[in-house]
């Protein structure tokens, strides 16, 4: 569902009506947003019996998430497509051979700190750790780093250990730590799940974007049965996560409700589109062939 505003309190006032005649219902709750007041507002509708969670890497007592748990074949590639996409094939690929070691090392943690910590060694440092661990999977890494020539084996290790920089702040790693939150666990356990992370930086910006990634791959990754619950993500602001997920997600049992200043190149994509026109009424306008109403949405 995509909801586009003709002022932002219409469009909030409608969307909070939304979050309610949810929260009533026996499914689970995922709210995205950059706007604190917005999370006062969905806590002031709260049901004392809707268990909440809380993902905010500024609150000492925040769950974290780490993207690498239970991770799977796709988990290395789409962490490589988030971080340096934009980056040459080398960079791309070193990337992925790090991750793979963080995901299959057995004796370290799997964890984005580990990754940044490989690319911190440096290439001879690097190299020797390799060497060391004298697995299989160690081997072919420095097999294949090695031949790479010796200026793009530095270049790419810098390119990597910038782009994985925000490791380095506290918030960041208070959220990223140990894994105490896995989305899958919502199908089963409905409960609301508010991931608030404040504006200010790019780098926060870059980490909204990796909880949100991380949540969106963990549940497509978990297949529900079909006798499991529904989650619905709600997000404020179209930029989160690319529109090509919104159909997978549909797929996993997964609805997603989108909060959105600029529509036009995401609304072929939506199955239900709500324009908000003032704050008295809507006009609801089909864009493709709907499959699946939200279940607040289905008229009495």
């Amino acid at each position: 569902m995509l909801i586009t505003p003709r002022s932002k309190e219409d469009t909030q006032r409608f969307w909070l009506k939304i979050l309610q005649m949810e929260f009533s219902q026996p499914c689970s709750t995922i709210i995205v947003t950059r706007d604190i007041n917005l999370v006062t507002e969905v806590e002031r509708l709260l049901p004392k019996t809707k268990q909440v969670h809380y993902i905010d890497p500024d609150c000492q007592h925040t769950l974290s998430l780490n993207p690498l748990f239970h991770s799977t074949s796709s988990t290395s590639k789409w962490l490589t497509e988030f971080f340096v996409w934009d980056k040459e094939k080398s960079v791309k690929n070193i990337f992925r051979i790090l991750t793979q070691i963080a995901i299959t090392d057995t004796h370290s943690e799997k964890s984005l700190a580990y990754v940044f910590r490989l690319a911190g060694l440096g290439r001879l440092q690097l190299i020797e750790y390799l060497q060391f661990q004298g697995l299989p999977l160690f081997i072919s890494a420095r097999q294949q780093f090695k031949k790479l020539p010796i200026d793009e084996q530095e270049r790419a290790l810098q390119e990597i250990y910038g782009c994985l920089a925000l490791l380095q702040t506290d918030y960041a790693q208070r959220v990223l730590s140990e894994q105490k939150f896995y989305a899958p666990i919502l199908f089963h356990e409905p409960s609301v799940v508010i991931v608030y992370v404040s504006p200010g930086s790019k780098a926060k910006s870059l980490l909204l974007r990796l909880l949100v990634h991380s949540i969106v791959h963990q549940v497509i990754d978990a297949s529900p049965k079909n006798d499991s619950g529904s989650i619905y993500l709600h997000l404020d602001g179209m930029d989160l996560v690319p529109s090509d997920y919104f159909l997978e997600l549909q797929g996993s049992r997964v609805g997603t409700v989108c909060l959105a200043d600029e529509w036009r190149s995401f609304a072929t994509r939506s199955h239900f589109h709500i324009d908000i026109e003032n704050s008295k009424k809507g006009s609801l306008s089909t864009l493709k062939t709907v499959k699946n109403f939200h279940p607040v949405m289905i008229p009495a």
